[in-house]
């Protein structure tokens, strides 16, 4: 009896340890990367797609083509996404000559993602207001989850002048200077 009393605390000690271990060494790898989640994007061509932006405007992702386009895949329910939207804002008033920011909602309330987007009128207006910012719903997920394969929400994709699938980011874990630099860097 003793001695199983004494197997079985080892073996969870071992299993709590390995645990630990694996947790650690896990968290290492994530933050030695770009914004932790930041993935290369194989540099395949990004797909073609027709999108619909807020205005009215319907518009062709190849006709972006000649700057860097920032899709971001987002949601007014979704906390993170919410978090970084005024990130993307600061940004594309810094580039407004050679950068689109394309925000994809898949928001399925509008009167929620409409109250989100005039706090942000109110907080950002010369960003909102931008020829560089296009904000688009995506109604069936078609592009998001169809075409993109995107399941969790926030995730941006870089895409450069070429039309070249440069970065993805997956989460808001990323900073201002994290964008920037992956920016620059096309």
């Amino acid at each position: 009896m003793k001695r199983n009393i004494i197997i079985l605390l080892l073996t969870m000690l071992c299993g709590a340890g390995l645990t630990y271990w694996l947790d650690y060494t896990q968290s290492r790898s994530l933050s030695a990367s770009i914004a932790s989640d930041s993935q290369d994007a194989n540099g395949e061509t990004v797909p073609d797609f027709i999108f619909k932006t807020l205005d009215g405007t319907q518009a062709a992702i190849k006709n972006l083509r000649g700057k860097t386009v920032v899709l971001n895949f987002w949601a007014s329910w979704c906390a993170p996404c919410v978090k970084e939207f005024p990130l993307f804002m600061d940004m594309a008033l810094a580039h407004q000559d050679d950068v689109i920011f394309l925000a994809l909602s898949s928001d399925h309330d509008m009167e929620a993602m409409n109250r989100f987007l005039d706090k942000m009128r109110r907080t950002h207006p010369e960003a909102m207001a931008a020829d560089n910012v296009m904000i688009a719903v995506d109604d069936d997920e078609a592009i998001t989850r169809g075409l993109f394969q995107t399941f969790r929400l926030p995730e941006t994709i870089i895409i450069d002048s070429e039309g070249v699938m440069r970065e993805k980011l997956i989460g808001a874990s990323w900073s201002a200077s994290d964008l920037e630099r992956l920016i620059s860097k096309i």
